[in-house]
């Protein structure tokens, strides 16, 4: 299992201050409260002052303090200079002499209650991460989650390098922690059985597993008796008697995830200790899902029969639209309605009257706080699914306490970021920024997919995942070399002399798709481009003009 899952440019990045930090972060943690200026020393220069007073609010907000204060957003500089009455340029001679800084950051963590890491503190964050990991096992998440743990301790967060060590570790823990959870189950027959998935049947030329990796492209009834079979088959192999209870439902679909992309021989490849969770997890959850196959396979069955006799054609249609339009109510009831409401009616709002339709029950979100507060910790913890979750709201009869809990939380959050985002030009900025560019993205993409007209034509679900994982593959090698290279660009300007605004690089965009050919037969030879040490010339502006 590798140990570093980030690039130097992302260690960077997370070892440093955000490139932007939003008003309101900045009103939060960096606002000056009076025992806040109480430490800060008085007898010392106007710099020392600035330079004391942004460490404390950067360790109350990241939870660490980056090495080069001088990078911090210059919008935050400001605010807290203005603060204090000192101009934002004194940060610059800030820290020449070294123990100042470092006194400083002492007596804000005693201040704040901080603390540097010990060596228990890390182990014990790492028993914590194996808990995660057997939730949610993606990297960067789990990297995620350890921040926000250590700045809930009051832990100054370590460097990213260091975690990703921890990281790596728990989730190599976690995966000798799920066989293990899975022993009972790992008999010699069941393992036996297990290793039979893999074997290629001489007379069909394919194995099990990819014989249950397929699934169904048609609802025809020859389709609903080989879904059957299968599903008869994995009780036959004791699936439905298995006892998984021990591992998460996000747990066992990432292993049965990572059995349906693998081939036979990639899975014959890995040590026991992984192959058969693995294994185990797609068995399991393959029978619920053929189970849901056979059974919506069956309905759409039947209503091709009525519809091919034509018979209660209408009342099928009436009851479809129902459905439907119960679907859209639902999801209006619970967060879809644009309306802004109000806690307090007493309270006037002349600009907002018009908007404020509304009042928000406050106390029927009180008495279901504790029910709201186990919904969250069940979807973060992936014992709940979101589509699950709203299956079970929608098959209430009537609502229940808990779906008229979630519409009033619902709109007390789309109203306080409706509001927010009326009241702030640079948060309309930014979410205008990121429309843009996650639009520029799409634009790649039907750009490269224009075969088709750019519609997903396979049939069979493996087909699909392999033409859309090609799409997101060149998508990826399209965003990379454009990276590369704009920042190569970016580079070359500045070793001219020539100014580049760091609000500028915010604003492009690596999905530029203008010079990429996408027609004809692309060869790449993986030597080559690992023996090439140096990128292609950049183009000059005057061969740009004449091309």
């Amino acid at each position: 299992m590798p140990i570093g899952f980030l690039t130097e440019a992302e260690r960077e990045r997370l070892d440093g201050f955000p490139a932007q930090i939003v008003p309101g972060d900045i009103e939060t943690y960096f606002t000056l409260s009076r025992a806040d200026r109480v430490q800060i020393p008085r007898t010392t220069s106007a710099a020392n002052r600035l330079g004391f007073a942004l460490q404390l609010g950067t360790l109350r907000f990241l939870g660490f303090c980056p090495d080069d204060l001088s990078t911090i957003p210059e919008a935050v500089a400001a605010y807290v200079a203005r603060q204090l009455d000192v101009a934002p340029s004194e940060l610059a001679r800030y820290g020449r002499r070294g123990q100042t800084r470092t006194e400083h950051l002492r007596q804000i963590r005693r201040y704040l209650g901080f603390r540097k890491a010990t060596a228990g503190d890390l182990s014990r964050l790492e028993c914590w991460l194996v808990d995660r990991a057997l939730e949610h096992d993606r990297p960067t998440l789990l990297l995620r989650l350890a921040c926000e743990h250590l700045l809930g301790l009051r832990i100054e967060r370590p460097g990213v390098t260091h975690l990703e060590r921890l990281i790596a570790s728990a989730r190599q823990r976690a995966q000798q922690e799920t066989y293990r959870r899975l022993a009972p189950i790992l008999t010699r027959d069941c393992k036996a059985r297990l290793d039979g998935l893999l074997t290629v049947d001489a007379a069909t030329g394919r194995s099990n597993l990819a014989w249950l990796q397929q699934s169904a492209a048609t609802y025809t009834p020859p389709m609903i008796l080989a879904t059957l079979e299968k599903r008869a088959c994995c009780r036959r192999w004791g699936v439905d008697r298995w006892d998984v209870s021990s591992l998460t439902p996000n747990r066992l679909k990432f292993l049965a995830q990572i059995a349906r992309r693998s081939t036979n021989q990639a899975l014959q490849r890995m040590p026991e200790q992984r192959r058969y969770p693995i294994l185990v997890a797609f068995l399991y959850q393959t029978l619920i899902d053929l189970t849901d196959e056979a059974l919506d396979l069956f309905d759409r069955c039947l209503a091709e029969a009525y519809h091919r006799a034509s018979r209660d054609l209408e009342d099928f249609r009436i009851s479809v639209a129902r459905s439907t339009n119960e679907k859209v109510r639902l999801f209006r009831e619970i967060g879809g309605d644009q309306r802004l409401f109000r806690i307090e009616r007493q309270k006037q709002h002349p600009h907002l009257g018009p908007l404020l339709k509304g009042r928000i029950n406050r106390d029927r979100i009180l008495r279901n706080w504790d029910d709201l507060l186990r919904v969250a910790g069940s979807l973060k913890r992936g014992w709940v699914t979101a589509s699950l979750l709203i299956g079970k709201l929608q098959s209430y009869p009537r609502k229940n306490q808990l779906t008229r809990a979630l519409q009033e939380y619902g709109r007390l959050v789309k109203t306080i970021f409706i509001l927010r985002y009326l009241e702030s030009e640079p948060l309309r900025r930014r979410i205008n920024t990121q429309l843009n560019k996650g639009e520029a993205l799409h634009g790649l993409r039907e750009f490269l997919l224009f075969a088709n007209k750019g519609v997903l034509r396979k049939k069979q679900e493996e087909e699909l995942m392999n033409q859309a994982g090609c799409l997101n593959l060149v998508t990826n090698a399209v965003v990379t070399w454009n990276t590369v290279y704009m920042a190569a660009v970016i580079d070359r300007l500045r070793a001219e002399g020539k100014t580049v605004n760091e609000e500028d690089i915010a604003r492009l965009s690596p999905a530029r798709y203008e010079h990429i050919n996408p027609y004809g037969k692309y060869r790449f030879v993986v030597e080559d481009g690992l023996s090439r040490s140096r990128l292609r010339p950049l183009r000059q502006p005057a061969e740009q003009q004449s091309r």
